[in-house]
């Protein structure tokens, strides 16, 4: 609630001269800056007082919204001469506020005794940040229903919650023919800096598609050219991932990748990537901005880890690691990745393997590369402050049988971001292994346990779309987005009660570092088909 006190000019026949008065209080509940979706209701209705009372007679009211987005050359249009704002915003979407000017005229005294106000309206998409949950009811075509609230959604407010279900033939009179699955959040462009593109990639029967999450229009697939700029026969995708600014395509044609700051499509294999096959489509990113090991994986056919390092500028990936007393990044033959991810500090590259031969699986985790630190003195003259770190081997956790057994009955297996810990899920519970001590400790007893007649089906971490798509416009010293208190602390579960009966769950951690989940402060969602996956998109 804020309570605006407004500055009225009178006319003295000589010169016009500015006086503070009080005799008009104005009460509004809407902040300064307001966010709107396009085709959406703005609603303000403000409290007018005039010496105390409410029941003010001969007062005129004009609302006036800026024809352009432009706060520096306002031309403005009268859209309501009402006491209250009731009006339906079409104004193009834009990234600058427009401006709203609230004009109150007291026509008992003078017409220019006029008290004015001003906010800043951001026209965004209705489709802003949220959860995006892919669905089918018939297994032969698939929708997206998309969450907002305050809880999944950055700049949300107090308004109610929005569910968007059936959006693809809401907006073109047809679901999406096919099932779409393995979603990825992803952006072209700059994060709130001149024109970006905010999009989510699915993969399909026939290979991918892509929706600019704007107006959840088909942008490309594989088949028009707008994606991949040659297709070859038999093109598969495994998966996408981000490492750095780069975007990549995982295929069993090779590995694709382009610059997503200033690129929209794939053009011919990466080489330099290619040289590697990525075993089981698990990978390790960071979209931080750090120049040091943003996407890992292991080289089954090589035996060895890889990683990405550099900038766009200067892309390279390297495969040298420094072994240790527990096991050698470079001597990895005869195990198979099962699941990635940063963990511990979000930096820490930590992956779940199995041995072929013995069946056993361990958690490993590695050590990046570090540059030197130091400066030049007026001479030009190093001085190194601390040394260059070598990417090394770090720790090796055995997992005992117990987990072996709940590893082998998995349907999702992922790791904390801040903590060392592995969440395993089966169909009848959420599972834990804390390796943050010397050994890997296996909780036994479900952290989670589905309602009855529900089986889980998909679980994974809760991450904000704007992180996934770039750490930094979250969490940096120059963020561009507030951080979501959700992220990286809580987990998004899916279940199924039947075939075309699913339910969606957000539960957030407690007791961080423990693994333990707090289903009464979860957030519960129904009335979803076959639910195919569930991400989080930005705006």
């Amino acid at each position: 609630m804020g309570i605006i006190w407004f500055t009225s000019c009178y006319d003295d026949k000589s010169e016009y001269a500015t006086n503070p008065i009080d005799e008009v209080k104005i009460e509004v509940s809407d902040e300064k800056t307001i966010y709107i979706g396009y085709l959406e209701e703005l609603n303000i209705v403000p409290t007018i007082t005039q010496g105390g009372k409410t029941d003010v007679k001969g007062l005129k009211y004009e609302w006036e919204l800026s024809i352009i987005a432009d706060m520096n050359e306002a031309e403005y249009q009268s859209i309501s001469t009402e006491p209250e704002l009731h009006e339906i915003i079409n104004r193009p979407i834009a990234n600058v506020p427009y401006s709203l000017r609230l004009t109150v005229t007291d026509t008992t005294n003078k017409e220019d005794l006029q008290y004015q106000y001003y906010w800043n309206v951001y026209v965004q998409s209705s489709f802003l940040d949220g959860l995006l949950i892919s669905e089918t009811n018939n297994d032969q075509t698939s929708d997206f229903t998309l969450i907002e609230n305050k809880s999944l959604t950055v700049n949300y407010g107090n308004k109610e919650e929005r569910i968007f279900r059936n959006i693809l033939e809401k907006a073109n009179g047809a679901p999406y023919t096919g099932l779409m699955a393995g979603l990825r959040y992803e952006m072209m462009g700059y994060a709130n800096v001149g024109t970006h593109t905010n999009q989510v990639w699915a993969i399909t029967n026939n290979g991918c598609v892509r929706f600019d999450t704007e107006s959840f229009k088909e942008n490309g697939n594989l088949e028009d050219g707008k994606i991949l700029t040659y297709k070859p026969e038999g093109l598969k995708v495994y998966n996408f991932f981000k490492a750095q600014t780069f975007f990549y395509m995982n295929t069993n044609k090779g590995i694709y990748s382009f610059n997503a700051i200033n690129s929209n499509i794939f053009g011919w294999i990466d080489a330099a990537a290619s040289q590697y096959t990525i075993n089981n489509a698990v990978v390790a990113c960071n979209t931080s901005g750090d120049p040091y090991c943003t996407g890992m994986w292991l080289d089954k056919d090589k035996g060895k880890f890889v990683s990405y390092e550099g900038t766009y500028a200067s892309p390279t990936y390297q495969d040298s690691y420094v072994a240790n007393n527990l096991f050698d990044p470079c001597d990895m033959k005869n195990k198979s990745a099962i699941a990635g991810g940063m963990s511990t500090d979000r930096k820490t590259p930590t992956f779940l393997l199995k041995d072929d031969t013995s069946g056993e699986y361990a958690i490993y985790t590695f050590s990046r590369y570090v540059a030197a630190e130091g400066y030049y003195d007026d001479e030009w003259n190093w001085y190194e402050t601390a040394p260059e770190i070598l990417a090394s081997a770090k720790m090796k956790y055995d997992i005992p049988s117990s987990g072996k057994a709940l590893i082998e009955k998995a349907v999702s297996i992922f790791f904390a971001h801040k903590e060392a810990i592995m969440y395993i899920a089966t169909n009848d519970g959420i599972y834990c292994i804390n390796f943050a001590g010397s050994t890997a400790i296996v909780e036994t007893s479900p952290k989670y346990t589905p309602t009855s007649g529900e089986k889980i089906t998909v679980a994974k971490l809760y991450q904000q779309g704007q992180y996934i798509n770039d750490e930094s416009s979250v969490i940096s010293d120059s963020h561009v987005y507030p951080e979501l208190e959700l992220n990286n602390k809580a987990i998004i579960i899916a279940t199924q009660k039947d075939t075309y009966e699913g339910k969606v769950y957000v539960v957030p951690m407690t007791q961080i570092g423990t693994g333990n989940l707090d289903i009464s402060k979860a957030l519960i969602y129904d009335g979803f088909g076959k639910i195919l996956d569930v991400t989080t998109i930005g705006y």
